[in-house]
């Protein structure tokens, strides 16, 4: 039987077979490549999607932000204000109690405390998820009666829908929810707060503000260091 050249041979010279060759073992490794990178790339999305609770809680918190650099507005730098009683400089060490000799102390809780919990069944889950919800739920509701009713003032009254400025003037609900924001998700709401809470001004006291009866202008330093200044750290 006659043999005839196969195409390829007839159209592809011989010293250019090997160059051929090298040509398709190199497209097959770039085409494996996009597959894996592609692959890769939707298991770690999915593994967000079916992760705990908390991994996809911290995924979508701390995306990146879409608002602008915030400028402080306050009016007076609290910076600028000398210490009456200014700590050692340089820092010196505390001396140690018993005769400067640490000791030990036994433990106070047991060994085993807390013991782990146990695993939660299907139907535990719905119940915890249905009360979370709820939860949630009605801080929303709450939050936009605030927004609506109170933005930016320290206090809303819920009955006579009025507001009332009692610590300063320098809207406390809004900074008291800043954490409880971040914990039950709410990115947009978050990041409206904080903006509002920029451009509070920390230098004036609002007339009329002052905590407590007959106290007049006068900050509240409790209220000042619990409220203000513990939210705002806590959410740096």
């Amino acid at each position: 039987m006659a043999r005839f050249p196969s195409p390829t041979s007839s159209i592809i010279p011989r010293h250019l077979r090997p160059f051929r060759r090298r040509h398709i073992l190199l497209s097959l490794l770039i085409l494996f490549s996009i597959t894996y990178f592609l692959h890769s790339s939707t298991s770690a999305s999915t593994s967000w999607d079916n992760g705990s609770e908390f991994a996809r809680l911290e995924h979508h918190m701390n995306s990146p932000s879409i608002t602008t650099k915030l400028v402080s507005n306050t009016s007076f730098d609290w910076n600028s204000v000398p210490f009456k009683y200014p700590p050692p400089s340089p820092p010196r060490q505390l001396p140690l109690p018993f005769n400067s000799h640490a000791i030990s102390l036994p433990p106070i809780q047991h060994p085993c405390f807390p013991p782990p919990p146990p695993p939660e069944s299907p139907t535990a889950r719905q119940i915890r998820d249905r009360r979370r919800k709820a939860v949630k739920s009605l801080f929303i509701k709450n939050w936009n009666s605030y927004r609506a009713l109170a933005w930016k003032k320290d206090a809303l009254l819920p009955i006579s829908w009025g507001y009332r400025d009692q610590f300063s003037g320098w809207a406390a609900t809004l900074v008291d929810a800043l954490d409880t924001l971040w914990i039950m998700g709410l990115r947009d709401e978050f990041d409206e707060a904080v903006e509002a809470v920029a451009g509070i001004d920390f230098g004036q006291v609002k007339d009329g503000s002052g905590s407590g009866s007959g106290s007049g202008n006068r900050v509240n330093i409790f209220e000042t260091n619990i409220r203000y200044l513990g939210r705002t750290v806590g959410c740096l």
